[in-house]
């Protein structure tokens, strides 16, 4: 056999992909019987490892104070909220120099278009920017062309301004102590984690490689199950694929945060987990490896090819199929055009 398992940048995926992928090659192993007869050994070792870091996984699925984060941050919606309702009502006050003032207040309002709806880390900080407007000088307020601290408080709303710095900066504060607290020493033990679990996958698919190398020259094909490795191999390869094409896709732009409430996640890349999504985490079947809303895996949600064909091309893509399923235990490929939670 001439084929081999290429090679994958596995320090440049992120955790949740990371995870993912694992998945799909032990449940690939899993269904292939010469790896199962041959390689019994490397792929427990495998497992092992990758059960660690499904125990260390845990991490990147949120913080105990994401509740209170997103507690505050309702109490600050309300706030601003409150504020904007009564700017609005007084633009038609019968007393000319309320109304003076109100309009000018709504229009540094609509200048600073703060979004409530966007996600904390966002909506902290145009909501400091517009603070700056509102506020007196000596409570935090910046000298600008649109300063209107003095309109602000012709309308009695300056106590009220005072509340919603409070409760911004509130917000900021416990991100920040999330933040904090997630770059600690289980952080850690994560990538060590996911260390090991890479030196175990290196170990199988090199082993898995020479094999094939040699198998027909040095090793004897009787008694092989040739079939079986042939078509492992071509689904780890398109597996590969996949992942390195989603890799140069983020690279090139990235994924952004939707709207919503936070979910606790710190960052991207190998050490970072998942980026800081803005939607709450779902719970889910865990014995469903392929559940999006598993908390023992990734919440992905892209589509799956048909799984009958997981060696072939895949819809769009053009051509026939090109190998069979290596077992039942294969986890079918993900889209490599679908975006990461």
């Amino acid at each position: 056999m001439a084929q081999k398992i290429n090679d994958l940048a596995l320090t440049s995926l992120r955790n949740a992909a990371h995870f993912e992928y694992m998945q799909s090659v032990i449940n690939a192993c899993d269904g292939c019987n010469q790896v199962k007869t041959t390689f019994q050994l490397r792929l427990d070792a495998l497992k092992a490892a990758f059960k660690v870091e499904d125990e260390k996984f845990h991490i990147e699925r949120g913080s105990d104070k994401t509740p209170e984060i997103n507690e505050s941050d309702r109490t600050r919606d309300g706030i601003h909220s409150a504020i904007q309702s009564a700017v609005n009502a007084m633009r038609t006050a019968a007393a000319r120099d309320i109304a003076t003032a109100a309009q000018r207040v709504w229009n540094v309002m609509k200048i600073h278009k703060v979004q409530i709806a966007a996600n904390n880390y966002i909506e902290s900080g145009q909501m400091t920017n517009l603070l700056q407007d509102l506020l007196p000088v000596s409570d935090g307020g910046l000298q600008s062309p649109t300063h209107c601290s003095e309109q602000v408080a012709m309308l009695g709303l300056t106590p009220l301004v005072k509340n919603l710095k409070a409760a911004n900066d509130r917000v900021r504060t416990l991100m920040a102590e999330r933040t904090a607290e997630q770059m600690n020493e289980e952080l850690k033990e994560m990538k060590t984690a996911r260390n090991n679990t890479d030196t175990a996958y290196r170990d199988i698919t090199e082993d898995i490689n020479a094999y094939a190398r040699l198998l027909g020259y040095l090793i004897p094909t009787e008694g092989v199950d040739v079939q079986s490795l042939e078509n492992l191999i071509k689904y780890l390869n398109q597996l590969i694929e996949t992942y390195k094409r989603q890799l140069l896709k983020d690279s090139a732009g990235g994924n952004g945060g939707g709207a919503g409430e936070d979910n606790g996640n710190e960052g991207n890349g190998a050490e970072g987990g998942n980026g800081g999504g803005d939607n709450e985490g779902n719970s889910g079947d865990s014995n469903n490896p392929n559940n999006p809303s598993n908390p023992n895996t990734p919440g992905s949600t892209t589509p799956t090819p048909d799984p009958e064909n997981p060696g072939g091309n895949q819809p769009g893509q053009g051509g026939g199929s090109t190998g069979n399923n290596p077992g039942s235990g294969m986890t079918p490929l993900p889209d490599d055009d679908a975006e990461e939670d």
